[in-house]
Formats: structure tokens, sequence, C-alpha cells
């Protein structure tokens, strides 16, 4: 009786933070009166408070965002919270001009999604990557032969590297175009494909939303 209770609580929980996060990218100050309206006790959970922080964000209150996340991470325990963290307060200090002190935590997010990656995949390395690899080559297939020429490769790897994040590249981005005159190299990062699709396995659709992601990648990066 006691885990059926939690389970109700936790999937109430669940439920309520989903419809705050989709607030915040309709009306980032409905959003904010809405976490005011929640419970002390739910106001109080650190994933919520993040929520705060992205609605913050978003509503230009920068230097408000900063120090909640800040307060977040200093009593994060979880690690794939404290990415999450970490990788909001990037964010913030990108917007605020801090790209030094950004790319230290986007560097940190790296680490860790690392970390967390190699405890929760459901693929092994080998074949994440190969299965990416079969769809993007049909993404790159399909493209107008004229975009098509302009691309010297299309490859997959399991995370952007270091350098590409001290470069300014997100720790967290599914592909990135690079270019070199007009040689143009695309990459894909399949860990981040599958922390993002990675639950969609057990119903048979991880294939299908990667595939479309992938698409709507390439198709942003050529302005198709």
């Amino acid at each position: 009786m006691v885990d059926e209770q939690a389970s109700d609580l936790q999937a109430e929980l669940d439920e309520a933070l989903f419809s705050l996060e989709e607030l915040i990218g309709e009306s980032p100050q409905e959003a904010l009166s809405m976490f005011e309206s929640l419970p002390g006790e739910v106001r109080a959970r650190p994933e919520f408070r993040l929520s705060k922080a992205r609605a913050l964000q978003a509503s230009d209150a920068l230097e408000e965002a900063r120090a909640l996340c800040e307060s977040v991470l200093a009593e994060a325990q979880d690690p794939l919270l404290e990415a999450d963290v970490h990788h909001l307060l990037g964010d913030v200090l990108e917007d605020l001009g801090e790209s030094d002190r950004a790319n230290e935590h986007f560097l940190t997010v790296l680490t860790l999604d690392r970390a967390s990656f190699s405890e929760q995949r459901h693929l092994t390395d080998a074949e994440l990557i190969a299965r990416v690899q079969t769809l993007l080559s049909q993404v790159v297939e399909d493209l107008p032969e004229a975009a098509r020429a302009t691309l010297h490769g299309a490859e997959v790897e399991l995370f952007p590297s270091e350098q590409d994040v001290r470069l300014g590249l997100d720790p967290r981005a599914f592909s990135a175009l690079g270019e070199d005159g007009e040689r143009r190299q695309f990459k894909v990062y399949a860990a981040n494909l599958d922390a993002e699709y990675g639950d969609l396995e057990e119903l048979g659709e991880f294939d299908e939303h990667v595939e479309l992601e992938l698409r709507h990648q390439i198709s942003d990066h050529l302005q198709l």
C-alpha cells in the first residue's frame, strides 16, 4: 500500500513537472505563476526549482535564474539532476556574456553525461552507432542532389569532443556541421539522441523518431 501511494505521488509530481515545462515554452510568466501556486513542499523540490530557473531565464531574469541554479546545484545529489543544473547554468551564463564560465559548466555536463550513459544505455556503443549510422545514411541519401553534393561526409560519434565543447558546441547537441571552405562534415551524436529517445525503444518507435530528428537537424544545418 505504501509503495502504491508513493508511485501515485510520483506520477502526480511527474505530470505537474511536465505541465510546468510545457508552459515555460508558451508563457514563462504563466509558468512562474503556476510554480507559485504549487504546495510549498513541491516548490522546494530541486527539479521544480530548476524549472522555475528555466522560466526565469525565458523571462530574461538572468541574475535570478543564475542564483537559483547555483542554489539547486549546491544541494544536488543525483548525478542526472546535477548535469541538468550545470547545463542550464551554462546557458544562463552564456546569456549573461560569461562564455568562459559557461564552458566550465558545459564540460562538466559532458563528463557527467558520459558517466550516466555508460550506466543507462539500452544498446552497446557499437550497436547504437551502427543503428544511428544506418538512419543517417538514409536521410543523406534522400537529400536533394545539390544539397548532398555540399557534404564532404556524414558520420556518427557518441558525444561531442571536449575540444568542440570548448569551442562553443552544446554538449547535448544532436548534431553539428563543420565547415572548411566548401567542404562540410555533418556529425551526429548518438548518445545524445539516445538520451532523448531511448525510452521509445520499448515502444518500437526509436528509429522513427531518431530519423525524423536527423531530417530536421540536417535540413536546419543546410538551410533546406
